[in-house]
């Protein structure tokens, strides 16, 4: 294994504790300096629901907790939506396509409350 791998995969262990081991911060609470690339982690407790990844910190948070999310944008939204409705598996072809699922008349509401809840993050 080449050294300098060796060493970045032995690094992320710790950073992986430091992230689940954090104080859990509002997005109204961010501070002011905050990293413009980062992860974030989105919990209910211990139980880790979503991870992201980003080079745009700030922004991204605040696209998951607009009312307006498009299912682009508030990704987590969309996943819990997905678990509730049974629509789990991802698919790339026009049936079941994001888009299609936003319209449903099940999934559709489904999706939408889920963005206006994560609005209480902000």
């Amino acid at each position: 294994m080449d050294p300098s791998f060796k060493v970045f995969v032995e690094s992320l262990e710790p950073k992986f504790y430091d992230l689940v081991s954090m104080q859990p911060i509002k997005y109204n609470k961010l501070p002011p300096h905050l990293p413009k690339k980062g992860l974030y982690l989105f919990s209910e407790g211990d139980n880790h629901l979503y991870v992201g990844r980003t080079n745009r910190l700030r922004e991204r948070l605040r696209e998951h907790c607009m009312p307006s999310g498009t299912h682009f944008s508030a990704t987590f939204a969309f996943r819990i939506a997905r678990q509730q409705t049974g629509h789990s598996k991802a698919t790339y072809k026009t049936k079941l396509s994001r888009p299609e699922l936003v319209r449903d008349s099940v999934f559709g509401p489904a999706f939408r409350n889920l963005s206006m809840e994560m609005r209480h993050l902000h």
